[in-house]
């Protein structure tokens, strides 16, 4: 076989170019992921908007938007936006259900990712 301009192509480059196009169509060696991601835009929970906080008082980062991005299919929650509740209108905490009605945090928008 021979490479542009008609010079031979040594052994070694020929068995690594094998190797690299096999690796390619097999598949091997490659650990990039291909998760998925997606946004979920005003997400609900039973009727209301979805509540920073997961249950009472429990508002730790991402426990509420880990567990909606799983009821969803996802695996977890990698980013979200918050708001403040629309006027006449309450949250719903994924985690025990509980509503809020005054000075409720809801979040807007969250990205999933499976």
């Amino acid at each position: 076989m021979t490479g542009s301009f008609g010079n031979p192509l040594p052994v070694e480059r020929l068995v690594g170019a094998f190797a690299l196009a096999a690796t390619a169509v097999l598949g091997l060696g490659t650990t990039a992921s291909h998760a998925e991601q997606r946004w979920l835009n005003q997400p609900m929970v039973s009727g209301n908007y979805l509540d920073l906080c997961y249950s009472g008082s429990n508002c730790r980062e991402g426990m509420a938007q880990d567990n909606y991005c799983q009821s969803r299919g996802f695996q977890r929650a990698l980013d979200w936006q918050t708001g403040q509740m629309p006027f006449l209108q309450a949250t719903r905490k994924i985690g025990d259900g509980g509503v809020c009605n005054t000075g409720c945090t809801m979040i807007t928008a969250v990205l999933c990712e499976r």
